[in-house]
């Protein structure tokens, strides 16, 4: 029996959060063009690519060649004020737009893995398997009018929810006196199609992603929206439910220790 500890890199899919991140800064370059008092200034949208991951382990050896892993661990990945911005000149004063996003999930996974030593201290090892994965997810907007020094949230999204996912493993051991050193790389498949909250105002349901209209320039922007029931409003197109894509690949440097 052991016990392993890693952390390392997370690369997720993520693709509607980055097109709602993409659309939202859009959506204010059109204001800007079409209202002749405000001017553009300066955008800056870095897409949510990667995530901190942090995985503890007990490793049941069933044969020197068969063992058995009980997972769990933490993730977590966000970009904040200095990554999704944008800068308006308006007539209330030159205004900082930005975009905060945060990602935490909490994962319990069971897999089999076959080890190949290749001799006294190194081994090869590659199984899978799969288990439950809890999510907690937030997006806000801020606003700053120079000179304050402090943002208003007009809008706040905060939703939770568990998906079961599957998981392929790859890793390399060094096994040294005491300790061993392991490098892990994993791919999992993961992806939420129900996701349960609130918005800033209190008000409970579903998150779905639409589009919504936008008068001023004619311009459908692409949001998440909290809602009791499925949105039907004329101004909103594409309406379903958020499909949060967590699958990807991760790095992990880690180390066992047995007993």
């Amino acid at each position: 029996m052991a016990i392993k500890l890693s952390l390392g890199q997370g690369w997720p899919q993520v693709s509607e959060i980055n097109q709602i991140l993409l659309s939202w800064q859009e959506s204010l370059q059109k204001q800007a063009e079409a209202l002749k008092s405000w001017t553009w200034e300066a955008g800056t949208l870095r897409q949510f690519k990667q995530q901190i991951e942090f995985a503890a382990s007990l490793e049941f050896n069933l044969s020197r060649y068969f063992s058995l892993n009980l997972t769990s661990g933490y993730t977590y990945g966000e970009r904040g004020q200095d990554q999704l911005q944008a800068i308006i000149d308006r007539p209330v004063g030159r205004s900082l737009f930005i975009q905060q996003v945060k990602i935490a999930t909490l994962p319990l996974c069971l897999e089999a893995f076959f080890h190949l030593p290749f001799s006294s201290r190194w081994e090869i090892y590659a199984g899978g398997g799969g288990g439950w994965l809890w999510l907690n997810f937030t997006q806000r907007e801020g606003i700053k009018v120079e000179p304050a020094s402090t943002f208003t949230y007009p809008a706040e999204i905060n939703v939770h929810g568990r998906s079961q996912f599957l998981q392929t493993s790859l890793g390399v051991v060094c096994h040294l006196r005491d300790i061993s050193l392991f490098l892990e790389g994993n791919y999992r498949w993961a992806k939420f199609g129900q996701l349960n909250g609130e918005n800033k105002s209190g008000q409970e349901g579903q998150l779905y992603y639409l589009r919504e209209y936008q008068p001023e320039t004619g311009y459908w922007q692409a949001k998440y929206m909290i809602a009791a029931s499925q949105p039907t409003s004329p101004e909103f197109q594409e309406v379903h439910l958020a499909q949060l894509d967590l699958s990807g690949f991760s790095l992990k440097l880690g180390l066992k220790i047995k007993f």
